[in-house]
């Protein structure tokens, strides 16, 4: 766990900046600014194409999301995206691998190559869920932007 003490300044703009895109994921940064536009953390992100039995969205659609914090009873603490009327339950929560993902989007401190499938891995996640939960509201807006 991380010894930082916790933000008093929470993030007002959560930016999440997609950087590259295979068929199997799409790495991002996540920039969590406050008010006065400081950037107050930077953190990485993996995404995964959202399947279900009855649906398959390729990937989240770039826009404005509502997030919120949520507990799992997989995950544990966790974020939850709304808004995606096909696919309820969209969370930000811990893992490495694309294939932990099922649909969500991992989050971590950065992205290395941790298996030989050259794809992109997030390292630190239970540090950088800590972050996010830490740096944002219960309730805050999450906007998808793409830089590819």
């Amino acid at each position: 766990m991380s010894n930082r003490p916790k933000p008093y300044v929470k993030a007002s703009k959560c930016i999440l900046l997609r950087n590259s895109q295979t068929s199997k994921q799409i790495t991002g940064t996540l920039l969590l600014y406050d008010g006065w536009g400081n950037l107050l953390s930077m953190l990485r992100t993996i995404e995964t194409p959202i399947i279900t039995r009855d649906a398959v969205l390729p990937f989240l659609p770039k826009g404005k999301y509502n997030c919120i914090h949520h507990k799992s009873e997989r995950y544990a603490k966790c974020i939850q995206i709304q808004g995606v009327a096909e696919f309820p339950l969209l969370l930000i929560h811990m893992g490495n691998y694309y294939w932990q993902s099922g649909g969500c989007m991992l989050i971590g401190q950065e992205l290395r190559q941790l298996e030989q499938d050259s794809l992109a891995d997030v390292v630190n996640s239970f540090p950088a869920l800590t972050e996010l939960l830490d740096t944002t509201f219960d309730t805050f807006n999450l906007t998808i932007v793409e830089a590819f």
